[in-house]
Formats: structure tokens, C-alpha cells, sequence
């Protein structure tokens, strides 16, 4: 069971990696993708959308996300 993962200063991880973790590694409690350039709201919806257990992310320069994307990672998180 994957609880952690920092995969940060990527610049090759695309949004179908981060897609396939969030499919696979629902107990994923803190994920680090900063400077992973070429991440969208794809990838960080997939994660909020598929991993309650979320607490840490980092997105750190992360220029292709919008909004939308933290928008939904807020709304996912356990008041």
C-alpha cells in the first residue's frame, strides 16, 4: 500500500502516471509533483477525486494548473 510519493523535479511525468497512481493507490496520503511541468488538471483531479486519504500535495511550480484543479482538491477534503 503506497502512502508517499515524491516523484518532484520530473519534468517527464505526464498527467497518464499520475492518473494511473490515483487509480491504483487510493490509501496515497501525500503526493509531491512540484515542478513537474507538464501535469494539468488531469492528473491533480484524478488524485483528489481517487485518493480520500489525501493530506499533503505539493504542486510547486507546477505552470500548467489552474484553478479548477485546487478548487477540487478543496472541495475533497474531510472538514
Amino acid at each position: 500500500m503506497l502512502a508517499q510519493l515524491n516523484v518532484g523535479w520530473d519534468g517527464n511525468l505526464t498527467d497518464a502516471a499520475i492518473i494511473e497512481v490515483a487509480n491504483r493507490c487510493h490509501m496515497l496520503a501525500q503526493l509531491n509533483v512540484g515542478r513537474c511541468h507538464n501535469l494539468t488538471d488531469a492528473a491533480i483531479i484524478a488524485v483528489a477525486n481517487r485518493c480520500p486519504m489525501l493530506a499533503e500535495l505539493d504542486v510547486y511550480y507546477c505552470h500548467n494548473l489552474t484553478d479548477a484543479a485546487i478548487i477540487e482538491v478543496a472541495n475533497r477534503c474531510p472538514m
